[in-house]
């Protein structure tokens, strides 16, 4: 959370953690499917750092869609277009 503990270990500039990235995710899912909804999984794999000074936005694209149970690829993006975290996810339309 500090520009010079940051660039002791490497990096240019203050960073988030990859959690927040995570909740950006979450968020995009909850408001998809809807309070009835039900994730049935999540899964990121963090591939950049997001840095201070960064507009981070949340994308997803459905893949399948199997009865009310659909498949979906997940990322965010920063505000030049790279992808800091992507990973997919299963949700429920229906809840169970």
């Amino acid at each position: 959370m500090n520009d010079g503990d940051a660039r002791s270990e490497g990096f240019s500039k203050a960073f988030g953690m990859g959690n927040l990235q995570w909740s950006y995710l979450h968020s995009l899912l909850r408001q998809f499917i809807g309070p009835d909804g039900l994730i049935l999984r999540i899964e990121v794999q963090f591939r950049n750092p997001n840095l201070r000074g960064q507009t981070l936005t949340a994308h997803g694209t459905v893949t399948e869609i199997d009865g009310d149970t659909i498949s979906i690829d997940l990322w965010t993006q920063e505000d030049e277009g790279s992808r800091l975290a992507v990973g997919n996810a299963r949700v429920s339309l229906a809840g169970r």
